[in-house]
């Protein structure tokens, strides 16, 4: 395949990072997905309504694209319900948070926001400016009932918003990004979805001779501040240099991450050179030679009218361009992984990368400036509530649509528009269900519930006794600690692939100790995740392995509630072993166990993630109940996958409370 663009790379380039130095700065964090919120006008009272007269004007900035603004002005048309005396001026805008940045580097209070509701992009920027507000004490702030806001975040990006040790963002919403795709043009020409940069290149090559050169493989977004495309680039980074390297440039804090000698940057962008600007062996462009100029929404409206194949977006394109899908009923779109960089799916290093991926984060943040900080703080608290959090799905109509709705619903191919099915999911899935393979219908099933003598048999036992070990031996706790632990700790695709290599024909240690003991060959050692024979056992050894510490640490935690003076004084009476920990360990730690062996009841429901991990989503019959689910999802139907979903739910919710009932039964006639 000949390659145009290398023939000018050192200034195409040149010009690249010249123009992503820009996006650079809007680079976003990694493993979450965006959804960003609009800021603050920096206009005074003489661009105020009559309405808010006489009320406290509190200015809240906003991203005002993909989401659009809808579900913002319904936030504060509640909000402002709610509290009478307030008056929250919006400001949505696609360049928000360019201009917030040039607002807080005036230094002036009268032009700064009170709250700014975005991607995560400036953040780190704003800190190292001492711009922002310290946020950790907000997290123990009740939102509603018993909860705060600490237990409504998660928790992974709670941490990466934490700069030494403290806190300054509230994490918001995700959202996967990649390469959307024109889902009927791919079924009608049988393209394949491409795993690496090659095969992609060929696809396009391939779309061109399929439509007799009449559509564009790639519609790409070359107006100024375009932030989608760049996501990309954070994939392909990611891959090429690893997580690690890639969190680091991520996080912005030295000017050498910029650098254009860093050896994944020059990578990238060679690649991007050779798609914007490269043609394919007949000399036919990868993208629209016009798109230099198109917005996001442009390159969008390109794919939809079927003059390209694919585009750089998220699952928020079907809300962003809801005006322009009523013109092409039928429409479907789907979602690919960014194909690798590298042909062999590898790291510089040689290591497997193959599901690395970029996700971006909404975030909300308080400026330091801000006049009304107490009323944005509450603003905030207010937009975690379960009402607001339901209403964002619904002004949005977005994926994130409660499951127990969606069950319900379903989208009108011809229409495009979405409709009340009744109970028709669940008439498609008992209809399906008869048709079934019986036979992969009882692994699925058997393989589900087996995890229930596998977790009340093995893990609960094992996880009581390191419990029990940790509690007798608190001198070494921290490290033992440390180690049973360590599972949890690592994240799970990594820790599948290492598991998956330890079991390899050639690398893995189990095999290499059957070939060099027991004679065996690499002919004749198991292939032990894809033979029917080992491979659920497998997966059963592995869920009790990466399960023990998580369980271990929280009995562990409830056995140093025990009272000293207790144990002691019972050793004195004679008391032995079995005694002290039946009698005075167990009836103490027993709310934290119970809690433990009722959720347990519902693990055939949900557990999928080692058999999507370690045998690549079922294969070798180990298919479950919770990866039908993630299954159903894939192929795009998450309205059906939905109502799997709320069956499962209605038999697992009575188990757990059956089992709860019963539990509770148990302590009542526990003696201390």
């Amino acid at each position: 395949m000949r390659d145009t663009a290398n023939n000018g790379i050192p200034q195409i380039i040149s010009k690249e990072i010249r123009k992503m130095r820009k996006f650079a700065r809007m680079l976003l964090p990694v493993l979450a997905l965006t959804m960003v919120f609009p800021f603050g006008s920096c206009g005074g009272k003489d661009d105020l309504p009559p309405e808010a007269e006489g009320k406290t004007v509190v200015k809240v900035a906003f991203y005002a694209a993909g989401f659009g603004t809808r579900w913002m002005e319904d936030a504060k048309e509640r909000y402002e319900a709610l509290h009478p005396d307030v008056y929250l001026k919006l400001e949505g805008d696609p360049y928000i948070e360019d201009t917030v940045k040039q607002r807080l580097d005036t230094n002036k209070a009268e032009l700064a926001d009170d709250l700014c509701v975005f991607g995560g992009t400036y953040y780190r920027y704003m800190i190292r400016n001492n711009q922002l507000t310290e946020l950790s004490s907000f997290y123990d702030e009740l939102v509603e009932g018993d909860d705060t806001v600490n237990d409504l975040v998660n928790q992974q990006l709670k941490d990466y918003f934490t700069v030494n040790g403290e806190i300054y963002a509230i994490p918001w919403q995700d959202n996967a990004m990649s390469i959307v795709y024109n889902a009927n043009m791919f079924d009608q020409y049988g393209w394949e979805i491409p795993q690496t940069m090659d095969a992609f290149f060929e696809l396009c090559e391939e779309i061109r001779d399929d439509t007799n050169n009449s559509v564009h493989p790639l519609a790409y977004c070359g107006a100024a501040n375009q932030g989608y495309f760049p996501n990309v680039m954070e994939n392909w980074l990611c891959q090429y240099e690893g997580i690690d390297a890639m969190k680091t440039f991520l996080e912005c804090e030295t000017a050498e991450v910029y650098q254009e000698q860093i050896p994944g940057r020059t990578k990238v962008y060679e690649t991007i050179a050779k798609l914007v600007h490269g043609t394919d062996s007949k000399g036919r462009r990868y993208v629209d030679p016009n798109a230099r100029g198109y917005t996001s929404i442009d390159a969008q409206a390109e794919m939809l009218a079927g003059r390209s194949a694919m585009v750089v977006s998220g699952p928020w394109m079907q809300i962003e361009m809801s005006e322009y899908l009523v013109d092409y009923p039928g429409f479907r779109m789907g979602i690919m992984s960014t194909p690798h960089i590298n042909s062999d799916m590898k790291d510089k290093n040689g290591n497997d990368s193959q599901y690395a991926r970029t996700s971006s984060t909404g975030v909300m943040v308080i400026p330091k400036l801000a006049q009304h900080a107490d009323i944005a703080m509450d603003f905030m608290k207010f937009m975690l509530t379960q009402e607001s959090l339901q209403r964002f799905v619904e002004t949005t109509d977005g994926l994130t649509r409660p499951y127990i709705i969606m069950a319900f619903q379903s989208v009108n191919l011809d229409t495009n528009e979405l409709e009340f099915v009744g109970l028709g999911n669940f008439q498609k899935f008992f209809k399906n269900f008869v048709s079934w393979d019986k036979d992969t219908f009882w692994h699925t099933i058997g393989n589900s519930f087996g995890y229930w003598p596998v977790t009340y048999l093995i893990s609960i036992p094992l996880q009581l006794a390191a419990a029990y070990f940790l509690y007798k031996k608190v001198h070494a706790s921290g490290f033992i600690i440390v180690m049973i632990f360590l599972p949890n700790l690592i994240p799970p695709a990594v820790l599948a692939q290492s598991f998956t290599q330890m079991l390899s024909i050639r690398q893995g240690p189990l095999n290499e100790i059957l070939m060099r003991i027991f004679g065996y060959t690499t002919e004749t050692v198991p292939i032990w995740l894809t033979d029917e024979r080992y491979a659920m056992g497998i997966l059963y050894f592995y869920s009790v392995w990466v399960g023990i510490g998580y369980n271990a640490v929280l009995m562990w935690g409830a056995m140093t509630r025990v009272p000293t003076e207790i144990v002691e004084s019972a050793h004195l009476d004679g008391i032995g072993f079995f005694g002290e920990f039946f009698h005075i360990t167990l009836p103490i730690m027993w709310p934290t166990l119970s809690m433990i062996l009722m959720t347990s009841v519902g693990i055939p429901f949900t557990v999928y993630m080692h058999s999507l991990l370690l045998t690549n989503g079922g294969q070798a019959k180990t298919g479950t109940l919770g990866l039908m689910v993630i299954q159903t999802l894939r192929t795009g139907n998450m309205y059906y996958s939905a109502a799997i979903s709320v069956l499962l739910s209605l038999i697992s919710i009575p188990l757990m409370l059956s089992a709860k009932k019963f539990l509770n039964k148990i302590y009542e006639d526990v003696e201390v």
